[in-house]
């Protein structure tokens, strides 16, 4: 303002020299930038406008403030709910018993990454694969699997006949086979979730381990088979383990792709057995050697590197195939048990001359008990067969394993060895029953 004020100036006085140089100047040069330039007092009526100006303004302010802070606590309230599910999966997932892990990442300020481990490496397990499952975080905030194991794969046992001339073998009725696998509490879930999210990131996580566990199970049968010359592998992923001259057990491990129907028969539930069975038996060898590695690691603090490496125990491998063998070879004693006390039932009932209730069906009752094994959760090698002979005797036989028959009767226990001598002295002692 004030380098025009002296630009008009000089142009005033430049101009009215030209004119007239005698006259006097009306204002002296320079004596407009010289006074103070003061804007007039406001009046009443400015002053009310400039406030009406003012208030109008800061309104438009508060307005566009308060949809600032409205949008800013909407987005806010999304992530705190999206916040809140995803970490509410991540609990539920947690209360079904799935250890979640985070992993450790280089730079601080990456984002974090959390895992599950679907296998047992961390309670033992050897198998070399990996096992994990990363959470990962959906657009929408909702919890998401990125599992290695996306097909799932499952283990098959089969008795077949070594020869096609060979008879199908006798489906004797032998209920407790089913029963004979006594599962922990632990491997059964309580509740399932509510949320679908969940509950199908927990069916994935459940068929995932299954895979692991199965696969795991059939590396140990493939590498024992090796060793045993009985046994031969084959390139379709398949363990023949032969079990006598006339029948083999066959393992195989292929993908799921859908749920085939299987006659329900006592055959069946003897390789549902079975495979449970193992299942169980490996489950116990991680524990065992979680155990020692446990024990070791509490040790290593206080030992040298030579005494480290003397406490090592070496830790042998289950034998599967054996214990599989036996379970089959139980079956059939157990079948040969139940024909040799039907036939003294039977010899029994054709003198029904002589008493009529001989021959009835509810006279000679059979039933057949687990011997419970406080050692273990999934032995099917012992039994105990009450005979019921009419109300008011009993005989009771225990099978321990094949070829150990133990016969209790009033008079005392008695060892059998073959079920020859089991229909002879069952034979005597009923007739003493029966006759006196």
């Amino acid at each position: 303002m004030g380098v025009a004020l002296d630009a008009l100036t000089l142009i005033l006085s430049n101009s009215d020299q030209q004119q007239t140089t005698d006259q006097p100047l009306p204002i002296p040069p320079k004596s407009i930038t010289l006074t103070p330039a003061n804007k007039p007092k406001a009046g009443h009526r400015a002053l009310i406008h400039q406030s009406k100006l003012n208030l109008g303004s800061k309104k438009s302010q508060l307005t566009l403030a308060s949809s600032l802070l409205r949008s800013g606590t909407t987005r806010l309230t999304k992530t705190i709910e999206v916040e809140n599910t995803f970490w509410d999966q991540i609990l539920q997932l947690s209360k079904l018993n799935w250890f979640i892990q985070k992993e450790e990442t280089v730079n601080e300020k990456d984002p974090a990454q959390y895992f599950i481990d679907c296998g047992f490496s961390g309670s033992g397990s050897k198998l070399s694969y990996e096992t994990y499952a990363y959470i990962n975080r959906e657009v929408d905030g909702k919890l998401n699997l990125l599992l290695k194991y996306e097909v799932e794969k499952a283990m098959s046992v089969r008795l077949q006949p070594t020869s096609s001339l060979l008879k199908p073998l006798k489906d004797v009725p032998v209920p407790i086979l089913p029963k004979g696998i006594h599962y922990p509490q632990s491997f059964i879930s309580s509740s399932l979730p509510t949320d679908p999210v969940v509950l199908e990131a927990h069916e994935k996580l459940c068929k995932a381990r299954s895979t692991i566990l199965e696969t795991e199970l059939f590396n140990y049968l493939t590498k024992e088979s090796l060793s045993i010359a009985q046994c031969s592998h084959n390139i379709s992923d398949s363990v023949y383990i032969s079990v006598n001259d006339d029948w083999e057990l066959v393992f195989e491990l292929k993908e799921v792709a859908q749920k085939e129907e299987v006659v329900s028969t006592h055959l069946h539930w003897l390789c549902s057995a079975i495979k449970t069975a193992l299942l169980f038996k490996l489950r116990e060898h991680h524990k065992h050697l979680d155990s020692v590695q446990k024990g070791l690691l509490h040790t290593h603090d206080c030992l040298g590197v030579d005494e480290i490496k003397r406490t090592i125990p070496v830790i042998q491998d289950p034998n599967f195939i054996q214990y599989s063998k036996d379970m089959v070879l139980y079956y059939f004693f157990l079948q040969e048990i139940d024909q040799t006390v039907q036939s003294v039932f039977d010899s029994f009932k054709s003198i029904s001359t002589i008493c009529e209730s001989f021959s009835s069906n509810s006279f000679f009752k059979i039933e057949y008990y687990p011997i419970e094994d406080p050692k273990s959760h999934h032995s099917i090698l012992g039994h105990s067969l009450l005979i019921y002979i009419g109300r008011f005797n009993s005989i009771n036989i225990e099978l321990r394993a094949p070829n150990l028959i133990q016969l209790g009767i009033v008079e005392g226990n008695f060892a059998v060895e073959t079920p020859s001598q089991l229909k002879k002295l069952l034979s005597k002692q009923i007739s003493m029953i029966l006759f006196g």
